[in-house]
């Protein structure tokens, strides 16, 4: 059974250049996706959909981004880890998105913790909190990761057990702690938290609070928290 777990622009400090040999295949005004010839025809079968899918998120965030997304395409994990700085990491890190770029290993080589499909909810997962940093600035990491996954349908099927405090939760944030970020279940934590918050005060709501997180956030969590107990 694969376990499915990611990181997403948690190395907000990585800008590691792509390798020469990725070229620039696809280019409109949504996105500028950089790939390996042998990974030419997944962009032409993915295309599509990722354009319905930012189309679709533009009308829901009322927002249209005035550059294009740079969408980086790796052909392995090992060309991945290099390009981010990060060549002992897990296999299960698998993406990354600083502001309006996302580095994103292929589906055709998720690797053994992810499949094609869950490679390609990361990519729609990256595109929302593009999204969302380019309308609203700097947002954390929970809040555009809960809401990525759920738009995605990027879905954890089991809650954590033990939860930890926020400040914890955002101090590894800051610190680029992506593994013990991991090990807390940081991921999971952030996708049921803000699944809460949709569930409980509506779709409209959630998104009012966005750029409005830091007067919420606090009694929103210890909420969800005691909802557990």
């Amino acid at each position: 059974m694969k376990i499915i777990s990611l990181f997403i622009g948690l190395m907000l400090c990585m800008q590691g250049a792509y390798a020469s040999s990725l070229d620039l295949y696809y280019n409109n005004d949504k996105f500028q996706i950089y790939c390996s010839e042998n990974t030419e025809q997944t962009v032409d079968k993915t295309s599509y959909d990722l354009e319905k899918f930012y189309t679709k998120m533009s009308r829901e965030f009322d927002h249209y981004m005035i550059d294009p997304i740079e969408i980086i395409i790796y052909p392995n994990i090992k060309s991945f880890h290099k390009a981010i700085g990060e060549e002992n990491a897990p296999e299960w890190l698998v993406a990354s998105c600083i502001n309006q770029k996302i580095k994103i290993v292929s589906p055709d080589n998720p690797g053994t913790c992810h499949t094609r499909s869950s490679i390609n909810k990361i990519m729609k997962l990256s595109i929302v909190k593009a999204m969302i940093t380019d309308k609203y600035g700097n947002v954390p990491f929970w809040l555009t990761f809960g809401l990525g996954a759920i738009k995605a349908d990027f879905t954890y099927h089991k809650s954590p057990e033990e939860i930890p405090s926020l400040d914890q939760l955002e101090t590894l944030m800051k610190k680029n702690d992506f593994e013990e970020f991991s090990k807390i279940h940081g991921y999971s934590i952030s996708y049921y938290f803000v699944k809460f918050i949709q569930d409980t005060y509506g779709e409209d709501f959630l998104l009012r609070i966005i750029p409005l997180h830091n007067i919420y956030k606090e009694g929103l969590y210890d909420e969800w928290r005691e909802s557990l107990l």
